[in-house]
C-alpha cells in the first residue's frame, strides 16, 4: 500500500530546499501570493457546468483557515497545510458547489458537477527573468477531476496547453495536505512583461486548494518520483508460499530542474514493522536529461523472498538520491505488504464498493502457488473470503446470493498471457473449474467478510498443483434495473493497482468476455484465497471400522451411522451427490468408544450420494446408494 512520508517530515524538508530557489514574485508578505484574507487581484471565471445556467457559479473562492470541509462528502477532513493556511487559501470546492453542503441535495447545489472554474492571477512583469518555475502548495482530493494549470505571456490574451499537475492522483485518492509542485514555465514566461498564471479545476469532485503561489528561479537540480509500481504479485501471502516471487523494482521520475542530472541514484529497503532491515540496494542512474517526464528506471538488484520470512507487515522505502536536489519531499515513496498465516489477498482492506455490470457478472484475483521447499505437501485451497457492500449504506445485503469459483490456468497458457481465451466465461479453453460454493447473505454488515468454503465432487479440499495460476471468482447476479439504491456491489481497494501486471484483477460480462486489466479505475477486488499446507491427517485414510452407514441403501430422509472413535473430540459428517453438491454437513462432538448419529441426507430423487467423516488424525469417505 503505498503513501508518502508524514506531513511533518515533508514540512521540514520543504522549508530547507527552498533556500536553493529565489522568490521573483508572491512571498509570504505579498497578499496576492498568500491569498490572505481574500484573493485580493486573482479574478475567477466560471467555464461551465452540469446545469449551463449556473455555468457563472462554478468559481473559486477563498476559504478561511484554508478549510476543505464544508461540501457533504467532505466532512471531517482538515485543510491544506501550507506555510500561511491561517489567513486563508483559494479553493474550487466541486463537492461544495454541487450539492450545498447536503447528501441529500446532489446536482442541485449553486453549479452541479461536472463543472470547471478558473482562477486567474493578476499581471507578473518577468522582464529580465531567465529561469521561471511556479511554486505552489496545494491539497487535492479526487474524484473524477483535473487540476489544470496555463501561463499567459500577453496579459491573458492567449494561454497555453494546458498542463496536467495531479495526473498521478486516480481516483478517490489524495494529495498530502502540504503538497508542494515546482513546475519549469522558462519558455512559457520568462523575461516577458504580462505574464498571467492560471488554474483550472474541470470534473467532478471533491476538491483542489491551493495557497501560497510564488514564482522563483528554477532549481538547477530537482528529480522526483512520478509513481513506483508495485513490485509484489500479491499484498498478502501465505509465509509457507512466500518465495520465488521476484520483487524487481521499477519507477517512473522526472527532472523538473535547469540542468540535466547525471549523479542520482536509486536505493530500495526494506523493513519489517520493528525497523530491522530485510533488503537493501542502491544503485546510480543513467543521465535524466532536463526537461525529462516519465522515465523508466530499475533497480540493479532484485529481492528474492523465501519461505522463512515470518509473518507480519513490511515496508518498502523508495529513495531518490541527490545531493544537490532543491525539492527533496517528492524523493520519497513508500510501500507495504504483508505475509500471512494462510491467507492471499491483492489488497490490504476494501475502502468502496463497485459493480461494471447490471447483468451477471464475474470479478475475480489472479494467485500463484510456487513451490517453496523441495518435498513439500501440495497446499489445499480452503475457501474463498470476500466482502459486499450495499449501493447505499442504509439497505441490507439479506438475500445476496453470489457463488464462488477457484479456477486453474492451464498449463499451456504462456507466462505473457498472449495465448489467452477471452472468450466463453468461466468456460475459457483457458482455464479449469477446480471447486467451487456459494454463500447467500442473512445480517452481515457492509464490508464485513465472509467464508465460502471450497469443495470439489468428492467434498474436499481441492490440492494445489505448485507453479500453477488459480482465479478465485465471485459470481454476481442480475440486478434491477429500476431499484439501483438496493443494488450490490463488490467491496474493493483503491489504495493498489496491479495495472502494469495484466490478469491480477479480471472482470466478466455476462456474454463470456474476459477483462484482464480489470477497472481502468484500478480497483482491486476484496477477493481472498484460504490456502494451507497438507498436513499428514489431510493425507491419511481412516480404518473401515470407523464409520457404519446403518441404512444402505436408504429410503427415507434420514440416514444412520455409527461411528467408533478412538478419542473424543470434534469431527465434521459431510453428504454430497454425484455431481459434488453439499446436501448435508455438521459438526458433532463424540466420545471415544461407540457413536450413532441421525443425519438429514435431503430429500432428492434416487441416485449415489457420498458420506465423509473428517478428524483431526484422518478421513473415510463412503458410497450410499439412495433408493426409491
Amino acid at each position: 500500500m503505498k503513501k508518502f512520508y508524514s506531513s511533518i517530515l515533508f514540512s521540514i524538508l520543504s522549508v530547507l530546499s527552498i533556500h536553493a530557489q529565489q522568490i521573483i514574485w508572491g512571498g509570504p508578505q505579498d497578499k496576492n501570493s498568500t491569498f490572505d484574507s481574500g484573493l485580493n487581484d486573482w479574478t475567477t471565471v466560471g467555464i461551465s457546468s452540469g446545469d449551463t445556467s449556473k455555468t457563472a457559479a462554478a468559481v473559486w473562492t477563498w476559504t478561511m483557515g484554508g478549510a476543505v470541509n464544508s461540501g457533504a462528502f467532505s466532512k471531517g477532513i482538515s485543510g491544506i497545510k501550507s506555510p500561511t493556511a491561517t489567513n486563508g487559501a483559494a479553493i474550487f470546492n466541486s463537492d461544495f458547489l454541487d450539492n450545498n453542503g447536503d447528501k441529500n441535495n446532489l446536482g442541485k447545489g449553486q453549479s452541479p458537477a461536472p463543472h470547471s472554474g478558473a482562477l486567474i492571477s493578476p499581471r507578473i512583469d518577468l522582464t529580465g527573468k531567465s529561469s521561471v518555475a511556479l511554486s505552489f502548495y496545494q491539497f487535492f482530493r479526487n474524484y473524477q477531476g483535473q487540476c489544470l494549470v496555463e501561463i499567459s505571456s500577453d496579459n491573458g490574451a492567449s494561454w497555453s496547453s494546458p498542463i496536467d499537475v495531479n495526473q498521478s492522483i486516480g481516483f478517490e485518492e489524495r494529495t498530502v495536505q502540504d503538497s508542494r509542485r515546482i513546475i519549469d514555465i522558462t519558455s512559457l514566461a520568462a523575461n516577458h512583461s504580462s505574464v498571467r498564471i492560471k488554474f483550472v479545476f474541470d470534473g467532478d469532485y471533491y476538491f483542489w486548494a491551493i495557497d501560497d503561489v510564488t514564482l522563483v528561479t528554477l532549481p538547477d537540480a530537482d528529480i522526483k518520483f512520478n509513481k513506483t509500481y508495485y513490485p509484489v504479485s500479491a499484498y498478502r501471502t501465505p509465509a509457507s508460499l512466500f518465495c520465488k516471487d521476484s520483487m524487481i523494482f521499477r519507477a517512473e521520475v522526472s527532472n523538473a530542474g535547469a540542468k540535466d542530472i547525471s549523479n542520482a541514484s536509486l536505493q530500495v529497503e526494506i523493513k519489517d514493522a520493528s525497523g530491522n532491515k530485510i533488503f537493501s540496494e542502491q544503485n546510480p542512474l543513467s543521465v535524466i536529461t532536463s526537461p525529462e517526464d516519465q522515465k523508466d528506471i530499475f533497480l540493479n538488484k532484485a529481492f528474492v523472498p523465501n519461505s522463512s520470512l515470518p509473518v507480519g507487515k513490511y515496508y518498502i522505502f523508495w529513495t531518490l538520491i541527490l545531493p544537490s536536489d532543491a525539492n527533496t519531499p517528492d524523493n520519497f515513496a513508500i510501500d507495504s505488504f504483508e505475509v500471512s498465516s494462510s491467507v492471499y489477498s491483492l489488497e490490504p482492506s476494501p475502502n468502496r464498493g463497485i459493480r461494471s455490470f447490471q447483468t451477471e457478472e464475474w470479478q475475480g484475483c489472479l494467485y500463484r502457488i510456487p513451490e517453496c521447499n523441495s518435498g513439500d505437501r501440495k497446499p489445499l485451497a480452503k475457501s474463498i473470503e470476500f466482502a459486499a457492500t450495499a449501493n447505499d449504506a442504509g439497505k441490507s445485503l439479506s438475500g445476496l446470493n453470489v457463488k464462488a469459483y477457484l479456477m486453474r490456468v492451464k498449463d499451456e497458457v504462456l507466462l505473457d498471457w498472449s495465448n489467452f481465451d477471452l472468450t466463453n466465461g468461466l468456460n475459457s479453453s483457458s482455464v479449469d473449474k477446480v471447486a467451487e460454493g456459494s454463500y447467500t447473505f442473512t445480517n452481515e454488515a457492509n464490508y464485513q467478510f465472509v467464508s465460502v468454503a471450497l469443495v470439489d465432487a468428492q467434498q474436499v479440499a481441492p490440492e494445489m498443483d505448485f507453479g500453477a495460476r488459480y482465479f478465485a471468482v465471485i459470481e454476481y447476479p442480475m440486478e434491477p434495473t429500476n431499484d439501483p439504491k438496493n443494488w450490490k456491489f463488490q467491496a474493493v481497494s483503491s489504495d493498489l493497482n496491479y495495472f502494469h501486471k495484466p490478469y491480477s484483477v479480471v472482470l466478466i460480462d455476462n456474454a463470456g468476455s474476459w477483462f484482464p486489466e480489470g477497472w481502468l479505475e484500478g480497483f482491486v477486488p476484496a477477493i481472498r484465497l484460504n490456502v494451507q499446507i497438507r498436513t499428514n491427517s489431510d493425507d491419511a485414510r481412516l480404518g473401515d471400522q470407523m464409520m457404519q452407514l446403518l441404512d444402505n441403501p436408504v429410503s427415507q430422509n434420514h440416514l444412520r451411522i455409527k461411528l467408533n472413535m478412538d478419542r473424543a473430540e470434534t469431527v465434521q459428517l459431510s453428504v454430497v451427490d454425484i455431481l459434488g453438491n453439499v446436501v448435508h454437513t455438521q459438526k458433532l462432538n463424540v466420545i471415544a468408544g461407540e457413536n450413532v448419529q441421525d443425519i438429514n441426507i435431503g430429500s432428492q430423487s434416487s441416485g449415489i450420494l457420498f458420506v465423509r467423516l473428517s478428524t483431526s488424525h484422518g478421513s473415510l469417505t463412503k458410497k450410499l446408494m439412495r433408493a426409491e
